[in-house]
């Protein structure tokens, strides 16, 4: 049976709703037999097999609003007539709701509050509800003039929507509605806002939650920093230049104190950083400077920065041996490649622990060799470095970094951020909603990755499934611009690359024929400076592109 009524269309079950008062049966039964459709004991039509036994059949009086038990008997040439089908059972609903949806609020809303006007390029969408939602009824976002729509994440009477994808400078309008069980759309609300690139930087010290800078990882709530490290920062255009912390005392021996983190981290990460000190005089206006900057000359990932910044430290003993309301400032300073520049100051420092005289134990990292690291049960980030080295998480959320060889990366429960690198790994993500995340590491055909197996991955029951896990090859794309709310969505139940999307010249996902799914990159999608190559395969895994990309399980 298919609904044809906008805008939830295709196929439906039995059991299931629909907006469609005249839905289309079809069945198959004996070569130009005559087919009887009836609702209950009620004789709706009748309609003819073809020479090859199929029928269709559509009612001419649309069917009354409520349950309906669909039949079907067949009568040949002599007379004889079939035993019913099987019910089908369907709930026909042709009244759209009246609750409605607003968007209230902007994340990183910049300038005059309430402005509309954001330098954040993947910015998270909020608002409210008139009531709360009936069983079966979802928040509707649309980017597009209403052309295609994706689902809010509703809670109570708020809901919030998540993009997969970075937008481009300019100007937008969400429309947003409430979409029943059936299909039956409710009146929609419309939000004009303004993408503007040219924001400053975001810098913090204490709140370093939710600034990891990865598309979508809001969404699952991945890797919350902020109990481990005092520093953040992250740019919108992912460009940061260069960061400078600082701390200053007044009236206190810091002499032997200054500014230090881990090194074998910052070559890992592509960084290198410096410090100056000052001792002033006799240990009074002692103060302390590291400047951070990418080890190549140019912009800094916004992940790689902060995972830096959690091996901050203050060695010597200056801050845990002295009162805190004694240091003037403490610091964070970042400059983005345009020159725009944000600081952010604690003044009286409140939470001294998270700037100790040792890196936080959460942070576990390998030597040069092949190394077996065992996670703990909270929040860990595992470093393997140079050699083949196998990585095991924790039940906490978890960051894995693989480095060169051939790893091994096994995130655990929770959600987790696996990044195998060079080399050909295998990687596990365990139970949780999972990140995959591919980055440049070379300017070959993968990035300067290696041909990767994800071994579990979970494929989504729909878009937005927290649970399922994502893969994200955002950063290997040259010249490919992203939509917001995806490259694919579902069209009559099918998911469908959007018309005028070039994200097929990019990347394939297909069948080995052994029930795995192997994805093959071509970076620049033409195959021109770069050939299409085997990224990675997930076992036991038998998906499309077009799939991945519509349930938002490729992040591009």
């Amino acid at each position: 049976m298919t609904d044809d009524v906008a805008p939830v269309t295709g196929t439906l079950t039995s059991g299931g709703s629909t907006n469609d008062a005249t839905p289309t049966l079809a069945g198959t039964a004996e070569a130009n037999s005559t087919i009887s459709i009836l609702d209950g004991t009620t004789l709706l039509g009748t309609t003819t097999a073809d020479a090859s036994g199929n029928w269709t059949f559509t009612p001419t009086t649309g069917l009354t609003d409520g349950s309906h038990s669909l039949t079907a008997t067949a009568t040949d040439a002599a007379g004889n007539v079939s035993t019913a089908t099987t019910a089908f059972t369907l709930t026909v609903d042709t009244v759209a709701p009246t609750t409605t949806a607003t968007l209230t609020t902007l994340t990183a809303d910049t300038g005059t509050t309430g402005d509309w006007i954001t330098g954040d390029t993947a910015p998270t969408l909020s608002g409210t509800v008139s009531a709360a939602l009936g069983t079966g009824e979802t928040v509707q976002v649309s980017l597009d003039g209403g052309t295609t729509w994706s689902d809010a994440v509703v809670s109570g009477t708020s809901w919030s929507w998540y993009p997969v994808a970075q937008f481009a400078a300019g100007g937008y309008t969400a429309m947003t509605r409430v979409v029943d069980a059936a299909g039956n759309a409710g009146a929609a609300s419309s939000q004009a806002f303004t993408i503007q690139t040219t924001a400053a930087p975001v810098v913090s010290v204490q709140q370093s939650a939710g600034l990891l800078g990865i598309a979508g990882a809001n969404l699952f709530d991945l890797i919350d920093f902020s109990q481990q490290q005092l520093f953040a920062a992250t740019d919108y255009n992912n460009n940061i230049q260069s960061v400078v912390l600082h701390y200053g005392g007044v009236a206190s021996l810091l002499s032997t104190s200054q500014y230090s983190a881990n090194s074998a981290l910052a070559s890992e990460l592509g960084l290198q950083f410096s410090v100056v000190n000052n001792n002033g005089i006799l240990g009074i206006a002692a103060s302390s400077t590291m400047t951070i900057t990418a080890t190549d000359g140019g912009t800094i990932d916004n992940l790689r920065l902060n995972e830096f910044l959690g091996s901050v430290t203050l060695s010597g003993g200056g801050l845990l041996g002295i009162n805190a309301s004694l240091l003037s400032s403490v610091t964070i300073q970042a400059t983005d490649s345009t020159s725009l520049s944000s600081t952010a100051n604690a003044g009286q420092l409140l939470n001294v622990s998270l700037l100790g005289t040792t890196q936080p134990s959460a942070i576990i990292e390998g030597t040069s060799g092949n190394n077996t690291l065992t996670g703990t049960s909270g929040n860990d980030r595992l470093y393997g470095y140079a050699g083949d080295d196998t990585l095991n998480a924790g039940a906490g959320n978890d960051l894995l970094r693989g480095g060169a060889g051939n790893d091994v990366l096994n995130g655990g429960d929770g959600n987790d951020i696996l990044i195998g690198g060079a080399g050909n790994d295998t990687l596990t993500g365990g139970a949780g909603g999972d990140i995959f995340l591919w980055e440049v590491n070379a300017a070959d055909n993968t990035g300067g990755n290696g041909a990767d197996t994800i071994t579990d991955f979970t494929l989504a029951s729909g878009p937005d499934d927290a649970t399922a896990d994502r893969i994200d090859v955002s950063a290997l794309l040259v010249g490919y611009t992203p939509e917001a709310d995806g490259a694919a969505h579902y069209v009559n139940g099918v998911a469908t690359i959007d018309s005028g999307d070039t994200i097929g010249q990019y990347l394939t996902a297909t069948s080995d024929g052994s029930g795995n799914t192997v994805i093959t990159i071509d970076r620049d999608g033409a195959g021109t400076t770069y050939s299409a190559t085997t990224l990675v395969t997930l076992t036991n895994v038998t998906t499309n592109l077009e799939t991945l990309l519509a349930n938002h399980q490729i992040l591009v």
